[in-house]
C-alpha cells in the first residue's frame, strides 16, 4: 500500500491527460489503443483501490486534510475510467498485424482483412483466395492530383456520406449513394484519390483484385456475398475497383464468354453492395467510353469525379513536393519548369524526380558525409528521358 500524498495526487492527475494523448496518437491503430486502454484501466483501478484501502485502514489516525487528499486520488482515476469506456473501438480503423500474426491466422484458417475476418482456405477447400486486397495502410499523396474545382463539393459530400454510414447505419439501412466513378487521363491520381477518400472518411479500403477475379470467377461468385456481409458488419468500408474498364467492357462485341462472366459477377457485386448498410464502391478508369452501359446506369455510380492534368503552377508545386520527399537537397529554379513540363501528369513528374535523384546519386562521391544534391541539369535530363519514353509508348 502506498500512502497517498499531495505529490502522488499531482501524478495521478496526469493519468486522464495521458489517456487523452494516447487516444489522439493511436486512434488509427485499434490494436495499440486497446492495449493502452487495458493498461490505463488497470492503473486507474489500482489507484482507486489503494486510496480507499488507505482511508479505511488508517482513517482513525489521519487528519481531515489527509483523508481528503487520499479520496481526491479517486477522481482522476474515475475520470480516466469514464473516458476509456467512452471510446468505441469498433468504429476505429485497426492497424496492420505483423507477419507472425498473419501466419498464425493462416494456420488456424482465418486471415485478417481490415476489421473483417475472411476465411482463409485450408488445403482441399475450393475458396476464392485473395479476392480483396487490404489498402488501409497504403500511404496516399493528396497533393499530387488535381480535381475540377466545380465538383469539389461532391467529393466532400461523398466523404461525409461514408463517415455518416459508419456512425449511424449500425442498426438500420440508410438510402445513400453508394458508388463513385473517378475518370481522367492516365497518371492524374485516380487510384490515389480512390484510396484517399476512405482514409479521410476513416473507413477501410479494400481493392478487388481483377487478376484473381478473372482466374477464379466461379469461386468468386460463391464468396463475394459473404465477404461483403463481413465488411458491412465491421464498419464503413470502401471497395476500390481500379481500372474498371478491364472487367466491365461493353457487351456490344459478342463471343467473349470470359468477359461476360466477369461483367456478370461485377453487376452482382454492385447489387449486393447496395443491399448493405455501410459498404461503398469507388471505381477508377481512364477509358469510361469502354464500360458497359449496365454498369454506369443510374443508381450504381451516383457520383462522377474527373481528375485533370495539372496547370503550369500546379506542375511546379507537385515537382517541389516530390523533391522534398526524396530526401535529397536541391538547387533548382522552380519557375523555369512551368513550360518544359507542359502536359505532364503527376505520375510523370514523380518519374522525373526519381530519375533526377538517381542521376544525382550516381554523381555523388561515395563518402558517408556526402550530400546528394539535385540540380537543374539533373531535372532537365530526366524530363528529356520521360518525354522520350512517352513518345516511344505512343
Amino acid at each position: 500500500m502506498v500512502e497517498p500524498t499531495s505529490a502522488t495526487l499531482y501524478l495521478v492527475c496526469l493519468l486522464p491527460v495521458v489517456c487523452i494523448f494516447t487516444y489522439l496518437k493511436h486512434r488509427d491503430d485499434r490494436a495499440s489503443l486497446k492495449f493502452y486502454n487495458v493498461l490505463y484501466l488497470g492503473l486507474a483501478a489500482l489507484v482507486a483501490v489503494n486510496s480507499i484501502y488507505f482511508v479505511i485502514h488508517s482513517g482513525s489516525i489521519l487528519s481531515f486534510e489527509d483523508r481528503l487528499v487520499a479520496l481526491l486520488h479517486v477522481l482522476p482515476a474515475l475520470a480516466s475510467y469514464l473516458f476509456i469506456k467512452s471510446i468505441k473501438l469498433e468504429e476505429l480503423v485497426p492497424a496492420e498485424g505483423d507477419e507472425s500474426e498473419r501466419e498464425d491466422e493462416r494456420e488456424s484458417g482465418t486471415h485478417t482483412m481490415s476489421h473483417a475476418h475472411v476465411p482463409f482456405p485450408k488445403p482441399g477447400q475450393s475458396e476464392c483466395t485473395g479476392l480483396f486486397l487490404d489498402n488501409s495502410s497504403i500511404e496516399c499523396e493528396p497533393e499530387t492530383f488535381v480535381i475540377d474545382t466545380r465538383i469539389e463539393r461532391d467529393l466532400e459530400e461523398f466523404i461525409s456520406l461514408i463517415s455518416l454510414a459508419g456512425k449511424k447505419a449500425a442498426d438500420k439501412k440508410l438510402d445513400l449513394p453508394r458508388g463513385m466513378l473517378i475518370h481522367g487521363p492516365p497518371g492524374t491520381g485516380k487510384t490515389t484519390l480512390g484510396r484517399l477518400i476512405p482514409k479521410l472518411a476513416r473507413a477501410r479500403c479494400v481493392t478487388l483484385c481483377i487478376d484473381v477475379l478473372k482466374n477464379e470467377i466461379g469461386k468468386a461468385h460463391d464468396s463475394i456475398d459473404r465477404l461483403l456481409q463481413e465488411l458491412d458488419e465491421q464498419g464503413a468500408s470502401v471497395v476500390l475497383l481500379d481500372e474498371l474498364d478491364l472487367c466491365a467492357k461493353s457487351r456490344a462485341e459478342k463471343g467473349q464468354s470470359e468477359r461476360d462472366d466477369t461483367l456478370s459477377f461485377l453487376l452482382h457485386m454492385l447489387e449486393r453492395v447496395h443491399s448493405t448498410r455501410r459498404v461503398f464502391v469507388i471505381a477508377t478508369t481512364s477509358r469510361p467510353e469502354l464500360i458497359d452501359d449496365a454498369v454506369l446506369r443510374p443508381g450504381r455510380f451516383d457520383r462522377v469525379m474527373k481528375t485533370l492534368l495539372p496547370t503550369p503552377k500546379q506542375r511546379v508545386q507537385i515537382l517541389l513536393n516530390y523533391l522534398k520527399r526524396c530526401g535529397a537537397s536541391f538547387t533548382i529554379d522552380p519557375e523555369g519548369y512551368e513550360q518544359v513540363t507542359d502536359a505532364m501528369s503527376g505520375a510523370e513528374l514523380k518519374s522525373v524526380v526519381a530519375n533526377a535523384h538517381t542521376l544525382a546519386m550516381l554523381e555523388t562521391p561515395d563518402e558517408d558525409d556526402a550530400d546528394v544534391v539535385v540540380s537543374d541539369q539533373h531535372i532537365s535530363e530526366s524530363i528529356i528521358r520521360v518525354v522520350g519514353e512517352r513518345k516511344k509508348a505512343a
